[in-house]
């Protein structure tokens, strides 16, 4: 999270440490040099979720239910509701989401989003702000 572009906001790789991620929020990303405005760590998951299944539907659905993303105990992300505790819908994705999501958990899932769609680390940043 070294890189400023503004007095408050940071641009870094998500390949940084968990907790560096711990009292953010995020504020936009990039991904394959088009970049996409956010709010939350929800609505990261969200909007990208959308951009990668736009990309490619059948990797996507591969993805959802993929044993390798599902090793948690706890499913984060889910086409239908009852695979998820604490559920929440996200609408730009058609998705469901624990909504108990924090940063650090949000950053792995984004990260093997970016895995399973072979996108490398530096077409992928980050901006954050502290709060």
């Amino acid at each position: 999270m070294k890189t400023k572009n503004n007095e408050h906001e940071n641009r870094c790789s998500i390949y940084e440490d968990f907790n560096d991620f711990v009292f953010t929020q995020p504020s936009s990303f990039t991904v394959k040099n088009k970049t996409y405005e956010i709010e939350t760590w929800v609505e990261l998951i969200d909007t990208l979720c959308l951009v990668l299944k736009k990309k490619n539907r059948k990797t996507f659905e591969a993805f959802l239910v993929d044993e390798k993303q599902r090793r948690t105990r706890v499913a984060y992300l889910a086409k239908d509701v009852q695979d998820i505790h604490f559920s929440k819908y996200l609408q730009k994705s058609d998705l469901y989401l624990n909504k108990k999501i924090d940063a650090p958990r949000s950053i792995k899932l984004v990260r093997k989003l970016l895995e399973k769609f072979k996108i490398e680390d530096h077409q992928f940043y980050l901006s954050v702000v502290e709060v």
